[in-house]
């Protein structure tokens, strides 16, 4: 696993994230279709070749989880929203799991 996995992650994570505020924002679902689903086309493809670069589709999992999580956080901090307990617990455990993994290395 190397900094194309990071990348790569960090990128379908930025896409992710948009989406949930475009999905958010939007009037209505049908509206944003236009601009959805070639966004979600290209991170498919971006996860897909995470799961390649990572060495497996856990490690991949874990990778993603933590860069959307980690920029839903940032998202919320910089919009002055409220974060559930939920969302830190969520966190947390993205957290562990990133600790379990390269402690067994």
């Amino acid at each position: 696993m190397g900094t194309n996995s990071y990348l790569l992650a960090f990128l379908a994570g930025v896409m992710a994230t948009s989406l949930e505020l475009m999905y958010l924002r939007a009037q209505s679902f049908v509206s944003i279709l236009w601009f959805a689903i070639p966004v979600q086309t290209v991170m498919s493809y971006f996860l897909f070749r995470l799961i390649h670069a990572s060495g497996g589709i856990l490690e991949a999992f874990v990778l993603f989880s933590a860069t959307t999580l980690t920029l839903r956080l940032a998202i919320r901090l910089v919009s002055t929203q409220e974060i559930s307990a939920t969302l830190w617990a969520s966190y947390g455990l993205i957290v562990l799991a990133q600790i379990v993994k390269y402690s067994g290395k």
